[in-house]
């Protein structure tokens, strides 16, 4: 588990802390993080976890366009490029060696505790340490909706709507060879912050 006070993370390692009565939390792993922000997201790529984004202090504060690494392998941390943009609340997700960013909230700075939220899609290759930016939209703007990858579709589900001001229970497909949202059946009940 990454993220939060202290500036620290802690690894879950199956392969090398299980022994017959269980596993345990590997705490001589490297764990200072570069940054250390709340509502930051994690994904893993060939290896290496990706975190991004999170706001420094909790509660709706400015976010970050953090991007840190963990080498599994090394057990190091490392800075690499920065998001487009600054996010907390947002969802990531991999597929193949791209890691699709998609969400989240920001203080737009344009007026005290005025809040922005993102419709904008930014992909970042691992492979090229690059960013660019969809011209597709998220069909809603939302803020801490689930996650989930399957094949090359991504999903988000549920979340805050912040153009109608409630929780959602919509879910969206979003196909990254083709680049468009497919809504698919809703939830039975709307919810913010849920888990896939």
């Amino acid at each position: 588990g990454c993220s939060g006070t202290p500036n620290s993370c802690d690894v879950y390692s199956i392969q090398s802390v299980c022994s017959a009565s269980g596993c345990s939390w590997n705490t001589s792993a490297s764990r200072d993080l570069i940054w250390s922000n709340d509502f930051d997201t994690a994904v893993q790529v060939n290896g290496k976890i990706y975190v991004m984004g999170g706001a420094p202090t909790f509660g709706p504060n400015a976010g970050t366009n953090a991007n840190q690494v963990y080498n599994i392998q090394t057990n190091t941390w490392e800075t690499k490029s920065p998001m487009p943009r600054n996010r907390q609340l947002h969802a990531i997700a991999a597929v193949g060696n791209k890691i699709y960013v998609f969400s989240g909230q920001d203080k737009s700075g344009a007026a005290p505790n005025e809040i922005v939220t993102y419709d904008v899609i930014d992909v970042y290759d691992t492979t090229t340490n690059s960013w660019n930016t969809l011209s597709v939209k998220t069909p809603r703007k939302l803020a801490s909706p689930a996650i989930a990858v399957i094949g090359s579709n991504i999903y988000l589900i549920g979340g805050k709507d912040f153009g109608l001001n409630a929780m959602s229970n919509k879910v969206y497909a979003f196909d990254t060879q083709t680049k468009t949202f497919e809504e698919k059946t809703q939830m039975p009940t709307a919810r913010q912050g849920p888990a896939a």
